[in-house]
């Protein structure tokens, strides 16, 4: 399995800094996501996310 890679994210055809961008998934799906969009500059408030996972998760 492919992790998403900074590089990656960088080569998508989306003008990414005029967009909200909107994430669902487990964790550590999105801390490489939004970390990697960070990693580009995009403002954190055009970045939207919920997670998914264990009960627990939501309690550590």
């Amino acid at each position: 399995m492919k992790r998403l890679s900074q590089s990656a994210i960088e080569r998508v055809n989306t003008p990414l800094h005029e967009a909200d961008i909107f994430l669902c998934g487990p964790k550590p799906f999105l801390r490489a996501i939004v970390n990697g969009l960070r990693g580009i500059g995009i403002p954190e408030n055009q970045v939207h996310f919920e997670f998914f996972g264990p009960a627990e998760a939501l309690y550590a």
